[in-house]
């Protein structure tokens, strides 16, 4: 069994925060992971997928960092996982935002700029810390 916090105390998370999601299209995809789980023949990951203006929280198979589905792959060291999952009923957000500053997660863009853009991602992400350079053509 993964070393992450199920959906559901994600999920309690994201219904926190969800106007900070508030922009992302439906569809857009978030895969969080513990980076000590990827190793592992039989890894899952949890799915932050938007449906109707909010996000869902739901355990997949980890299928590698070449995954269609999904958009941006968030990947925590055991501790920084933790430190998140100490902090989901509550100020989870804003823990996820310092690990990712800190590098205890680290945030693995799987779209073009172009793409995440158009898909409502900007803020979120310069409010994690990962910066956008240069034009989006």
């Amino acid at each position: 069994m993964s070393g992450l916090p199920e959906p559901a105390a994600w999920q309690v998370m994201l219904d926190r925060y969800g106007a900070f999601f508030g922009n992302l299209r439906s569809g857009s995809r978030i895969g969080v992971a513990r980076r000590s789980d990827l190793g592992r023949g039989e890894a899952s990951i949890v799915v932050w997928e938007a449906r109707r203006g909010r996000l869902h929280a739901e355990r997949r198979p980890f299928r590698g960092y070449a995954d269609t589905s999904l958009d941006v792959m968030l990947v925590g060291d055991d501790g920084a996982v933790a430190e998140v999952e100490r902090h989901l009923a509550d100020t989870g957000l804003p823990a996820l935002k310092e690990q990712v500053r800190q590098g205890g997660f680290v945030c693995f863009l799987l779209r073009t700029q172009c793409d995440l853009v158009e898909a409502g991602y900007e803020d979120v992400l310069q409010s994690m810390g990962v910066i956008f350079m240069g034009a989006c053509r």
